[in-house]
């Protein structure tokens, strides 16, 4: 079952693009005690479990039912109800592209200042072009960033409200 399973997985990552040095299949048994209503799912090992494997698998099912439910029945017989196999294709880390200041100041991002109302009240509010603003600019509210497919609307930050020392 897991060898059929694992072929299945490793031919559709193949068909995605992934080489066989950059799939990696993992095996898992879904596991109860017989007549239990829940399955705890236990990693498997790539080789058929059989002797001292099975003891192993069987032990590693105890051990999780324990940590899961806080008690374990190793004198019960155990079900194995799924065949599980995932398999991952390894994709190359992604350098990010790192920018540098030019300079540039928010007066050349600067595109016009518009009549915009925030919480019932109309303010003058800057329209800065996204493309031209420089790495790290800070903008406090209230402003409009515009790009081609986006807007982005800073919201004035609100004044605290202060209370007086009675309780």
């Amino acid at each position: 079952m897991f060898e059929r399973l694992a072929q299945q997985a490793t031919a559709e990552l193949r068909g995605d693009g992934f080489s066989s040095e950059h799939i990696r299949i993992a095996r898992a048994l879904d596991m109860r005690y017989a007549g239990q209503g829940y399955e705890v799912t236990v990693p498997c090992p790539a080789a058929p479990p059989n002797g001292d494997g099975l003891e192993d698998l069987r032990a590693a099912f105890d051990a999780r039912h324990q940590s899961m439910f806080g008690h374990m029945a190793p004198e019960q017989p155990v079900e194995i109800v799924s065949y599980r196999v995932r398999g991952t294709g390894l994709v190359p880390d992604v350098e990010m592209p790192r920018f540098e200041r030019t300079g540039a100041t928010l007066a050349d991002a600067r595109r016009e200042v518009r009549r915009a109302t925030f919480d019932g009240e109309e303010r003058d509010c800057p329209v800065y072009r996204r493309e031209r603003l420089d790495v790290g600019a800070c903008i406090a509210g209230p402003a409009v960033l515009e790009q081609l497919d986006c807007t982005t609307v800073i919201v004035p930050a609100r004044p605290r409200a202060w209370t007086s020392g009675r309780i």
